[in-house]
């Protein structure tokens, strides 16, 4: 059972998920328009039953990823994990609904499929990737046995699924692998910093005591001593403050 949605991130304040949810939401939009511009294109000469499909789905995808826009700047209406969740289950949902309009054309947001379940493994992490590509799979077969089009070309469904299950599990080994390795780094910094501020801490007091005692040496007996003595009590301060300068 996943315990937490977000365990590979460093970070996981509300403010950070907000910050991920800002970048995904952005992104939405980036890639959204030019598919929903290039579809509308090409359906300009389609009979009118599925050109008023399309505008219908157009619109509601716009509302879609404007209201995710603005859900992200108000958490007290709903919580950055929740969000998450949602989004991981709804982008591959407004996929499927682009498929099922658009017929033979959907191919052309096939990717996007992969693309979403990989932009959720990078941001969020695995959890959340593994979910986004179960829901998927899923919507994906559920077009297989809905559309006749891809009932017709199962070799091309076949080659467009097996990415979709083998790209994401190979992806989730490399990002644990790369989380593990930036966690082993972090605990060798954390390690090596504690040891110099220990060290720094064991030098600094001894030298503190030397540079105390010469003063004050020189200051007692400064009269009592030749002019060698001097330079030798000189050498000691110069050399204690030296070493205190490099700690």
């Amino acid at each position: 059972m996943i315990t937490d949605i977000v365990e590979g991130i460093a970070d996981k304040s509300e403010s950070a998920l907000r910050h991920i949810l800002k970048a995904q939401a952005t992104l939405r939009i980036l890639v959204a328009v030019p598919v929903i511009i290039v579809e509308t294109i090409l359906y300009l000469g389609s009979p009118a039953s599925v050109a008023a499909r399309l505008v219908v789905l157009s619109i509601l995808y716009c509302v879609y990823i404007l209201a995710l826009r603005v859900l992200v700047h108000f958490p007290q209406i709903v919580s950055s994990r929740a969000l998450l969740v949602a989004t991981a289950v709804l982008d591959p949902l407004a996929l499927t609904a682009w498929l099922v309009v658009t017929g033979e054309y959907g191919g052309l947001i096939v990717g996007f499929y992969l693309f979403t379940n990989l932009g959720f493994g990078f941001r969020p992490r695995r959890p959340l990737m593994y979910l986004c590509q179960l829901t998927a799979v899923a919507r994906f077969l559920l077009v297989c046995l809905g559309v006749p089009y891809w009932q017709e070309h199962l070799t091309t469904f076949l080659a467009l699924l097996i990415p979709l299950l083998v790209v994401p599990m190979y992806a989730g080994m490399l990002i644990k692998s790369l989380r593990e390795s930036r966690e082993l780094a972090e605990r060798e910094s954390k390690a090596k910093s504690e040891l110099l501020a220990k060290v720094s801490h064991e030098l600094r007091t001894p030298l503190n005591s030397i540079l105390g005692i010469s003063e004050s040496l020189e200051e007692q007996i400064v009269g009592n001593l030749n002019e060698k003595q001097l330079r030798y009590i000189g050498i000691v301060k110069e050399s204690g403050r030296h070493l205190l300068e490099l700690i």
